[in-house]
């Protein structure tokens, strides 16, 4: 979700292909609050890379990540003005239209290098907590994370399937060969900030005692993930984190 409206009746979201090369924004409109009456606008933008990821790291702003066809990997920054519903009301006495409008967007490169480690990005999500916008990324081809300062440029290793990379506060965590697709985010009552790494399928692991979830946590909630676990289904169920009440919001990358 890229942008919901106090009154609950404005909502934009993002979405993009990659072939295509192109980035698009839909904005909706509930008429009077009612689902069932809705008009909607989207609008595309074409991008000079492959996009392999978006996520919004805060209201009206999407990080985009690319791959340049010359091989340096992207990550941006889309900052959208709000979203705007409008009444036009015809001379001819018609009843008036609701029209939804997509804010304009301003782009702010964050990286466009070709490094080895960070050959294309798989997945990536805000990190919140820090006084500094704060990105985490996963990279297709080492499988590492690292979260990037947006404030500073800085890129910080968290955690890799390598244990020659394994140093200092790096995690250690060969379960991120599997190559997850999906990150969420929550707010735990008793963990903070918590990263969820999965491929989310309904149907259970055929064995219950194997580890196929990514936990990270950042427990003092200061923008730093001082924790990470290798979980199977069965500990994931022993943890609470089977049990929504547990958790004060979340969201899906």
């Amino acid at each position: 979700m890229l942008f919901a409206s106090s009154d609950k009746t404005l909502y934009s979201t993002g979405a993009y292909s990659k072939h295509d090369r192109s980035v698009q924004v839909r904005a909706r409109y509930f008429i009077g609050g009612d689902r069932s009456k809705e008009v909607e606008s989207t609008r595309e933008w074409r991008t000079a890379y492959f996009p392999t990821w978006i996520a919004t790291v805060s209201e009206n702003v999407m990080c985009v990540a690319g791959k340049r066809p010359t091989g340096n990997t992207v990550l941006e920054l889309w900052t959208f003005t709000p979203p705007q519903h409008s009444i036009e009301y015809s001379q001819q006495g018609a009843p008036p239209k609701h029209v939804v409008s997509i804010g304009e967007r301003t782009v702010t490169t964050l990286y466009d290098a070709d490094v080895a480690g960070r050959k294309s990005v798989r997945t990536c999500s805000p990190v919140f907590g820090a006084a500094s916008q704060r990105i985490l990324v996963q990279f297709a081809d080492s499988n590492e994370l690292s979260v990037f300062d947006v404030a500073t440029s800085a890129w910080t290793l968290v955690a890799t399937p390598d244990s020659q990379h394994a140093v200092g506060s790096t995690f250690h965590l060969p379960l991120l060969t599997q190559k997850f697709r999906y990150v969420r985010v929550f707010e735990h009552a008793t963990y903070g900030w918590c990263y969820f790494l999965s491929d989310l399928s309904d149907a259970p692991p055929d064995d219950l005692d194997a580890a196929t979830t990514l936990f990270l946590y950042d427990q003092d909630k200061n923008g730093v993930i001082e924790h990470a676990l290798q979980l199977s289904a069965n500990q994931f169920d022993a943890l609470g984190f089977c049990s929504a009440s547990s958790f004060l919001t979340n969201w899906k990358y």
